[in-house]
């Protein structure tokens, strides 16, 4: 009896993993459900950097260490992924054989391994230069260490980048559960590392948690691609037609990473000349941001890509644009009110999260500082990756590359000069503007584009914006009568209540406007919540939206962090 458990336990536990997601909705839950226990796991990484680290020499080390590596993989993959590997292999999914496509596919993981290992071993090699070059405020010492620690750190790319096309093959299928399981085990290595190996090799032991997460990222998702029938090819042409399609795809959406990422590297540049601490700070306060914008904007953006990609493929552009608009107005109606929270509750937030160990007040303060003025353009954010990936659907990167790049060229600019009177939250607010500018200006061009009805974006956005505004008002003054006079803010409990009851008061204010203003968002919202009663059937159907029809042999796929 106990043998017939285990074996229906383990029967229908990889049905659950592997069960196709039919619809954004079912899709954007998976996503969301596993970004969730990844961004929470994240901060528990992050909690524990601050307890042992806090805002200080060692930590800004860390963190600069893992620059070049980053830079790396963002180039190789994020270019190639979104913008040209899962609409290509999507299109071979529905119109090729079994064994076209997965030849496909291990030209492109064999040619990942090959580009990887070559700039993992140039790394290693330039490190001790490359450090000094990226962080030119640190001292001698601060840099050898991120010398050596960018050296253990360089394996993680090549496992990532397997990881991540493995995962880009899942989500052409439709199957984001699985996939999105893989930062999750990421995670678990990292803390592994924390709290194993620091112990032992300090900060090295750290980076050795990382490379240990990086494996487990790839070989979790590694039993469902053998589930959906993979089968290696050892074979790598550049005469592939797909191949060189994939490069042509994929060059503007490099160059455009490049951009990102080297704007990424001369934040960290500029964050080294500052104080002590200044490059620790700037990573907490991205971090907890990076929470909602990963589980409520991402989610729904990465989402909404295949079926995009469908619709403009067979040129339904009315359906385009439908699913367009019900996903951007999703984003905001999630978003502005979690803006909201962070910028009045920037400190309570801060001390909760990170409020341990050895992270000091001034630490605190100006981390809050970092999160507010990133959490104002939090929609931004969110809204930016949806419009690039409606981009991607249409084939057209080169848009969205030109208008990022100017942005990442503002962002800089405007972080070198306000860094000079605000610190690092002169960075932080010089990151903010030119996020909203970059999304403004792709969402003028996307409307433009696709001939969008500019009152169907602008009447429902009004509406929420305005019930954040009410929002916001109703609960800034309790919150400060609450933390001056009545309640001990110094205590965790209290820290607890304090934003219990901003979060239920202000909350039922901004639920309470939306629904009189008629927000249709508020229903989409219950409809989910609802189905958290039945969370299997969440997953795997909703039936109000349009189900995708790309299918292969039965068979689906899933996502990357």
């Amino acid at each position: 009896m106990l043998k017939k458990f285990f074996r229906n336990g383990l029967k229908n536990g990889a049905a659950i993993l592997f069960q196709r997601q039919k619809t954004i909705l079912s899709g954007a839950a998976a996503i969301a459900v596993m970004s969730l226990l990844s961004a929470v796991l994240g901060l528990v990484r992050k909690r524990l950097y601050a307890g042992l680290l806090a805002a200080g020499t060692e930590y800004d080390t860390l963190v600069a260490a893992f620059q070049i590596p980053d830079l790396i993989f963002q180039l190789l993959i994020a270019g190639s992924l979104n913008a040209a590997f899962i609409p290509l292999f999507s299109r071979h999914i529905v119109k090729e054989k079994a064994q076209k496509a997965w030849l496909f596919a291990s030209m492109v993981l064999n040619l990942t391994v090959v580009c990887f290992s070559a700039l993992a071993v140039l790394g290693f090699i330039f490190a001790p230069w490359v450090s000094r070059w990226l962080a030119p405020g640190f001292t001698l010492i601060q840099q050898q260490q991120t010398a050596r620690l960018m050296r253990i750190i360089m394996l993680s790319p090549l496992l990532l980048g397997l990881s991540s096309f493995a995962g880009g093959m899942v989500q052409s299928f439709k199957r984001f559960l699985m996939p999105y399981f893989s930062p999750v085990a990421y995670n678990l290595g990292a803390i592994a590392g924390i709290l194993f190996l620091y112990p032992i090799w300090g900060l090295e032991g750290m980076a050795w948690g990382v490379v240990i997460g990086s494996i487990l990222h790839l070989l979790v998702i590694l039993p469902l691609l053998r589930h959906l029938g993979f089968k290696y090819f050892p074979a790598l042409s550049l005469r592939d037609a797909s191949v060189r399609e994939l490069l042509r795809l994929s060059w503007p959406r490099t160059i455009w990473a490049a951009v990102f990422q080297i704007k990424e590297v001369i934040i960290v540049n500029i964050a080294s000349l500052l104080a002590a601490g200044s490059l620790s700070v700037l990573d907490y306060g991205q971090a907890i941001v990076r929470l909602p914008l990963s589980i409520l904007g991402v989610s729904i953006a990465q989402a909404s890509l295949p079926t995009l990609s469908e619709y403009a493929a067979r040129q339904d552009m009315k359906n385009f644009k439908a699913i367009f608009i019900n996903s951007f107005l999703q984003i905001l109606y999630l978003l502005v009110p979690v803006s909201v929270v962070l910028v009045i509750l920037k400190i309570p937030v801060v001390r909760l999260i990170f409020g341990t160990g050895k992270f000091a007040w001034w630490e605190t303060v100006f981390t809050s500082w970092v999160v507010a003025l990133l959490a104002i353009s939090l929609f931004a954010q969110a809204g930016k990756e949806l419009i690039v990936r409606a981009f991607y659907a249409l084939k057209e990167a080169n848009t969205p590359v030109i208008v990022g790049s100017g942005a990442a060229l503002l962002g800089i600019v405007l972080s070198v000069a306000l860094a000079v009177k605000w610190q690092v939250r002169g960075i932080a607010l010089g990151l903010t503007i030119s996020v909203m500018v970059e999304f403004l200006i792709l969402l003028f061009m996307f409307i433009r584009r696709v001939e969008l009805s500019l009152r169907l974006l602008v009447v429902p956005s009004v509406k929420i914006f305005f019930s954040a505004a009410v929002m916001a008002v109703a609960v800034y003054f309790p919150v400060q009568i609450l933390d001056e006079v009545f309640i001990d803010t110094s205590k965790v409990i209290n820290l607890v209540v304090l934003v219990w009851v901003v979060l239920t008061f202000g909350g039922s204010i901004y639920l309470f406007l939306t629904w009189f203003l008629g927000c249709n968002e508020i229903r989409l919202l219950f409809d989910v919540l609802l189905k958290i009663k039945n969370w299997r059937a969440a997953f795997i159907s909703a039936a109000h939206l349009p189900p995708p029809t790309a299918t292969f042999e039965g068979e689906e796929m899933g996502g990357v962090e």
